[in-house]
């Protein structure tokens, strides 16, 4: 494999893979690294809304999400703590006449959409970047190291870091902050038998997670995403036990029947979340 391209980009998830696909669509070489292999499961609520389906539609690949493991989701249901329900469907958009989404497992999304990528730029997999290399104050490439081999280096005129919430590349670059009033703190489990899914996620400011909130998204075979969700500085200032928060949700009194012979299967995960809620720098030259 040459060493020098025209894009690196470190990181495989959605973000990474999708930059991939369009700047081969734009005649660039790019180079896609993961320190991950594929399949490989995130921590989210897996749903697909508005301005992704928008991109996946552009990209061709409606198709190959609605053959995969997958709900449809064509509305949103809110409530508030005193159990007040708003059932809000999704109308389409003037510019883009979106009135739906889908509900697909990380594990099965960022897979189809690596895959997609694979197919048409290089990859590495198991590769960790560790640095960037600048020239003359820009940067140029970056180095890491794939699992069991040697250091390597690639260059590229624009490298794009797209690995997450605790950015390699953000960090060499200035750029990471971990500003806890803009990011969030949340949980993910999955359940088999909850009662009552339909085609609506479901968003529920219930008092045991407030003022965070406790979603409910439908999946494929009767099963459902399940997790609350709640800003990082609220959880610390509040020495809230996120798991705990989490169960005493399912067993509130207006979830206690739904979940009466729900299944949890696996463990309850919890992960952090930036918010796009502040503004940043997104580059570092």
């Amino acid at each position: 494999m040459n060493n020098i391209c025209d894009m690196i980009i470190v990181g495989g998830g959605p973000g990474g893979a999708t930059a991939a696909l369009y700047g081969e669509r734009l005649g660039l070489k790019v180079l896609l690294l993961d320190k991950q292999y594929f399949p490989r499961d995130k921590i989210c609520g897996d749903a697909l809304s508005g301005k992704s389906i928008v991109y996946l539609r552009e990209l061709g690949l409606i198709e190959k999400i609605e053959a995969s493991p997958q709900a449809f989701v064509d509305s949103i249901i809110f409530s508030s703590p005193n159990e007040k329900v708003v059932t809000i469907k999704l109308v389409p958009t003037a510019q883009h006449g979106i009135t739906s989404g889908y509900v697909c497992r990380r594990l099965v999304f960022d897979d189809l959409l690596f895959q997609a990528a694979k197919a048409k730029v290089e990859t590495i997999e198991g590769f960790a970047v560790h640095d960037l290399i600048r020239e003359d104050g820009m940067v140029k490439g970056i180095r890491g190291r794939a699992k069991g081999g040697s250091e390597q280096e690639f260059f590229a005129k624009v490298v794009i870091g797209a690995d997450g919430a605790n950015s390699v590349v953000a960090r060499k670059t200035g750029l990471y902050e971990h500003d806890l009033d803009h990011v969030l703190v949340a949980t993910r489990a999955y359940y088999r038998g909850v009662s009552g899914l339909g085609t609506a996620i479901e968003l529920h400011y219930v008092k045991p997670v407030l003022p965070g909130y406790f979603w409910i998204f439908p999946l494929e075979d009767g099963l459902a995403n399940v997790g609350i969700g709640m800003v990082k500085s609220v959880l610390k200032k509040r020495k809230i036990q996120l798991k705990d928060a989490h169960i005493a949700a399912t067993e509130a009194p207006f979830f206690r029947e739904r979940f009466r012979n729900a299944e949890l299967l696996g463990d309850i995960k919890g992960w952090n979340l930036p918010s796009g809620s502040k503004r940043r720098t997104i580059h570092g030259d």
